[in-house]
């Protein structure tokens, strides 16, 4: 049975013996977290208990039933570590609980970044791997990039071409291309992320690229083009 203090809302788990121990008369129960107390029975009706003191208990409280000798036996509940932490997670409120699990969801997503290599040469991971965009980099290179404009015009767009060549042993998935235009200062003004068609790279094996980008920062410094995989371009 689960046991929530009325002060401090941990939850405790009673095992069938403790719960026995409550009769009729009720018993004090002593929070093993704040160390409040407060009086319990159970329902004649279908055994479940019921909290008679619902106010911060004292010694007035023990005074009150101070004549039935089983009624002060002090019950100590030690918490279960397992259920108290799950119930105090479920308390909080819900824009807590929804910045918690995107957390953690976010904090796995970059463990399988860091260990990306690693967790893409097992042969069972693999394929998830693959199903969250996730696929191998190291190897692949840009070659003979050219950055020219479509034409003289002033505000036309930019066309950044050039080849990706696998100079790895093994066949690989071309993943995604980033392109990053920065100030004198080396910040980032704007980043383009394109998605290329899925296609498998042989060891040196090439594929020629062309993008077009129309809308680009004109004072642009710098222009840095990455290979990667987009949860790799959000989370690092």
């Amino acid at each position: 049975m689960i046991i929530t203090c009325e002060k401090c809302s941990t939850k405790f788990a009673l095992s069938d013996e403790e719960v026995a121990k409550i009769n009729s008369s009720g018993r004090i129960l002593k929070c093993g977290n704040c160390y409040h107390m407060w009086l319990a029975i159970k329902s004649p009706s279908d055994g479940l208990l019921e909290n008679v003191s619902h106010e911060p208990t004292d010694q007035n409280l023990i005074e009150e039933i101070k004549d039935n000798q089983t009624a002060l036996t002090l019950l100590n509940v030690a918490p279960s570590s397992p259920i108290a932490d799950y119930f105090t997670i479920a308390a909080l409120p819900t824009f807590l609980k929804i910045s918690f699990y995107s957390l953690i969801f976010l904090a796995l997503f970059a463990l399988m970044i860091v260990k990306k290599e690693t967790l893409l040469d097992n042969m069972l991971l693999r394929p998830f791997m693959h199903l969250v965009g996730l696929t191998k980099t190291e190897g692949l290179q840009f070659e003979k990039v050219t950055i020219s404009k479509d034409s003289l015009a002033f505000g036309k767009a930019l066309i950044i071409s050039g080849y990706v060549v696998n100079k790895s042993e093994n066949d690989l998935i071309i993943p995604d291309i980033r392109i990053q235009f920065l100030d004198e200062q080396g910040e980032v003004m704007k980043a383009v992320t394109h998605n290329l068609p899925v296609q498998i790279l042989a060891s040196g094996e090439q594929t020629k690229i062309a993008n077009k980008i129309g809308d680009y920062p004109r004072g642009a410094h710098t222009i840095i083009l990455d290979i990667g995989n987009y949860l790799e371009f959000v989370l690092l």
